[in-house]
């Protein structure tokens, strides 16, 4: 049923009731293929371009497989960021977080919109709260997700100072998703995102034993988050 205006209609659609709703801007991804790399079709930029929408932001796909993860180098890059981290505590958990850890999640949370390279990508500040980070919750157990979170602490003032998350849909076995990972602005500088990143990755196995794959994506201009991601696997 391709090549019949069903796209274009479907698409129309959806950006009148946006428009109804009070949204201003619409953001997509599509993805293209690299040299080397997956062969993926490419018909989703000519349709999104010819229909008025324009690239605003560049981002690349990552995996990590946990078979060919050198764990020696791993622990070694853990041990270096804790001689930075003096002062910080992990705090692992599953699904729902734990009450304290709410509001700062939620103000990490809406950071996220805001902290990342946007380049011409026209992504505004989210209203987040602690209702919206339990609310997110709920939906994942709904759908069956599992939902392996690490937040780092200071342990003087009890502020959440950073979180990261992975994502393991229903019913898959071998591949998941590591998804937002963020430092607090005024905790960076202290190797708090190669802790995160690492503690998070050791989780999965515990988790789900026959994790292979771990997916995840970046800016292209996010080198310090892509170098962590690099070092860790």
């Amino acid at each position: 049923h391709r090549r019949k205006g069903v796209g274009s209609a479907l698409l129309s659609h959806l950006e009148r009731r946006a428009a109804e709703l009070g949204r201003t801007t619409l953001s997509t991804w599509a993805p293209v293929p690299i040299p080397g790399g997956e062969p993926v079709g490419a018909t989703v930029p000519g349709f999104a371009e010819a229909l008025g929408y324009r690239n605003t932001l560049e981002s690349v796909v990552r995996i990590c497989d946990l078979d060919a993860v050198d764990e020696s180098e791993l622990e070694r890059l853990w041990t270096e960021a804790w001689e930075r981290a003096e002062g910080f505590e992990v705090v692992a958990f599953e699904g729902t977080p734990p009450a304290e850890l709410l509001d700062g999640l939620a103000y990490l949370h809406a950071r996220m919109y805001t902290d990342m390279p946007l380049g011409e990508w026209d992504l505004q500040e989210a209203d987040f709260d602690a209702e919206r980070v339990l609310e997110k919750a709920r939906l994942r157990r709904e759908r069956g997700e599992l939902h392996l979170q690490v937040a780092v602490r200071h342990t003087e003032s009890g502020e959440v100072a950073g979180f990261t998350e992975i994502i393991v849909e229903g019913g898959r076995e071998h591949h998941c998703l590591q998804s937002d990972t963020i430092v607090d602005p005024r905790f960076r500088g202290h190797r708090l995102g190669t802790i995160l990143k690492i503690a998070n990755q050791r989780r999965i196995r515990e988790w789900r034993p026959k994790m292979r794959y771990v997916w995840t994506g970046n800016a292209e201009t996010n080198r310090h988050m892509i170098a962590i991601n690099e070092a860790a696997g």
